[in-house]
């Protein structure tokens, strides 16, 4: 008897240590785990200020140091270059690229000075918007995000070869490598015999286009002489038709083609592979403003302060919308690899970087098959705010997700002691 309990003791692993902290069990200050064997004496604080919990020990955090000085800064991102908003010479806002310690201002941005700005880097160019401003980001220039709309065609009867009918036409504007989508589009008519069109005020950088004699889509290239179109010419149609001018848009992001953004309760989107081509065809309306939207392999999850959705597929045309959470923190996504946050997520989807955010019930993962893991709701009782920010790092071979919280709480109740603590900065 004495041996085989001898045996069994020897074959029990020894547990020590700290484990990560759970606030959800009230507790004095730390809780010893489960020792019904003995031999586990695991502790789990019930808060853990300014530390990692790593391998059982609980290690000071190094802190943080200054290292490019700017005021008011905020709007860090870091693609192929790294940009974020402060104040300017002037004092107003402006945008920044900075490496390492030098930051370099490169244009005023306008819009309320603390308004969010988001980017989406595709095609070696980085898109940018904050709602009230929109600009390009191209190998160090900044340039305008598409072109204007050009006016309608103000047009007179001329001597011509045209047959009778109705006739549609509009004008685009051109840069050279751009084009815009079309202005407002004049349909004239006549009946029996034939005519010209005359054009009274074709801007010097525009293009004109003119359909077929039934006044229906598509509308074909012309180009008129001295003012004055006379034959009929159908070789190259618009391909801008219904292209507006880009939208001033929030949550910007590159995913499958395109890029997408949100505006009020609007999802909008630009045309596949075509960044400046924006129509109003391309909009998902929710009804609830949309604060944040994180692309996964097959899809799109789309927020609001209380709502999320996953859009399974990648075609607009295609696409099922489903109701599946209960909201996001705007400015908290992130992506990392499932695979370091344990055995919650699936080992089919391990080695592809998932969305992670931080929602009503604490930190969640968007899984790349559309359903979603809550990390924390069970250990750690988080106050949500209406703003944040998320960074994932590796420190010393160990992954980390750092997210920071401000703003107004969106949950009546709030945890007074945990905020003085924080706050503080120490344990009372």
């Amino acid at each position: 008897m004495s041996r085989r309990a001898s045996r069994s003791n020897l074959s029990e692993k020894h547990y020590f240590g700290f484990t990560g902290m759970d606030n959800m069990r009230v507790t004095g200050e730390y809780q010893l785990d489960d020792q019904s064997t003995g031999w586990k004496r695991r502790i789990t604080p019930r808060i853990v200020l300014n530390a990692d919990v790593l391998d059982g020990k609980a290690i000071p955090r190094t802190g943080y140091k200054s290292v490019v000085s700017l005021t008011n800064c905020h709007s860090l991102w870091k693609g192929s270059v790294a940009l974020c908003v402060a104040d300017g010479d002037d004092g107003a806002p402006s945008l920044y690229q900075f490496d390492g310690a030098t930051a370099t201002e490169l244009c005023s941005v306008e819009g309320p000075i603390n308004a969010t700005m988001t980017y989406a880097e595709a095609g070696n160019k980085i898109y940018m918007s904050n709602g009230y401003w929109k600009k390009v980001y191209n190998a160090g220039a900044m340039d305008e995000w598409g072109l204007t709309l050009p006016p309608m065609p103000v047009a007179v009867p001329c001597a011509g070869n045209l047959p009778a009918g109705q006739y549609s036409m509009c004008y685009t504007y051109q840069d050279g490598t751009r084009l815009s989508g079309n202005g407002p589009i004049l349909t004239v008519e006549w009946d029996g015999g034939e005519s010209g069109i005359k054009l009274l005020n074709q801007p010097t950088d525009a293009l004109f286009w003119l359909s077929l004699p039934d006044g229906d889509r598509p509308l074909y290239l012309v180009t008129p002489t001295s003012g004055e179109v006379t034959e009929p010419y159908y070789a190259k149609p618009l391909p801008t038709l219904g292209v507006t001018e880009v939208p001033f848009l929030k949550n910007l992001i590159f995913a499958h083609g395109r890029i997408f953004g949100t505006e009020a309760g609007n999802l909008r989107f630009s045309e596949e592979f075509q960044y400046e081509w924006f129509k109003e065809a391309n909009t998902e309306p929710f009804y609830e403003d949309l604060v944040l939207v994180a692309p996964y392999e097959n899809g799109l999850y789309v927020h609001s302060l209380t709502t999320s959705w996953a859009i399974e597929g990648t075609n607009p045309l295609e696409w099922k919308i489903k109701t599946i959470g209960e909201g996001a923190v705007p400015g908290t996504l992130i992506y990392a690899l499932p695979g370091d946050m344990g055995n919650e997520i699936s080992k089919t989807f391990s080695k592809l970087p998932s969305p992670v955010w931080m929602g009503s019930r604490g930190v969640v993962v968007g899984t790349n098959n559309g359903n979603l893991v809550h990390m924390t709701e069970n250990q750690l009782k988080i106050n949500p705010r209406n703003q944040g920010a998320a960074l994932y790092r590796r420190v010393n071979g160990y992954p980390q997700i750092l997210m920071s919280l401000r703003g107004a709480n969106t949950k009546p109740a709030e945890d007074t002691t945990l905020q003085t603590i924080f706050a503080d900065g120490k344990l009372n």
